[in-house]
């Protein structure tokens, strides 16, 4: 799992268009799995992505 930390911090502030910027970022590398966004005090503080890798059987 792969996750990046936000903080509405002074010293980490990130803006609106940032956020969405790094939100699109992470959607346009992901081919499958899920994209979870944390939101607290109407602020986004952290985006989490799990990736699925599927294994194809191989015939026997």
């Amino acid at each position: 799992m792969d996750s990046k930390e936000l903080s509405s911090a002074s010293d980490n502030h990130f803006s609106t268009s940032e956020v969405a910027k790094q939100i699109l970022d992470v959607l346009a590398d992901l081919k499958f799995g899920s994209l979870q966004i944390i939101v607290q005090d109407g602020v986004v503080v952290q985006i989490e992505k799990t990736e699925k890798f599927r294994v194809r059987n191989s015939k026997r």
